[in-house]
């Protein structure tokens, strides 16, 4: 029996699986009620149904689950929170907080990953 050859990971595909990820998880109540194989199912669905990736071949869960690098990108918002002003958590001027550097981080990955704003097509 011949193997096929898996498609590589590209640039664009690991911003949509962290995208992915990170949606999927923020559901506190579906994410700890579910098991290992449909979290990861969940995952690979909505890496799957991404814009971005239109044509591509679809990942299997396990696929993504060895791809997904929770200490990398928790590395990378590290590395953005010390070099980049943008994503330092700072006060505004009534005293309040910003956002953490990890939901700014977030939102970036969510705009390179779709190309808009969450909200931005909200009616």
């Amino acid at each position: 029996m011949e193997r096929k050859e898996r498609r590589s990971w590209t640039p664009t595909d690991d911003v949509v699986l962290i995208s992915s990820w990170l949606n999927t998880s923020k559901d506190a109540v579906v994410g700890n009620k579910q098991k290992f194989v449909a979290f990861w199912k969940r995952i690979a669905d909505y890496f799957d149904a991404s814009p971005k990736l239109a044509g591509c071949e679809k990942r299997q869960p396990m696929h993504c689950k060895q791809r997904k690098n929770k200490p990398l990108f928790i590395h990378i918002v590290d590395r953005l929170s010390n070099d980049v002003q943008y994503f330092q958590e700072k006060k505004d001027g009534l005293g309040r907080i910003s956002l953490s550097p990890l939901q700014k981080c977030t939102a970036a990955i969510r705009v390179l990953a779709y190309g808009c704003v969450i909200n931005g097509s909200d009616g």
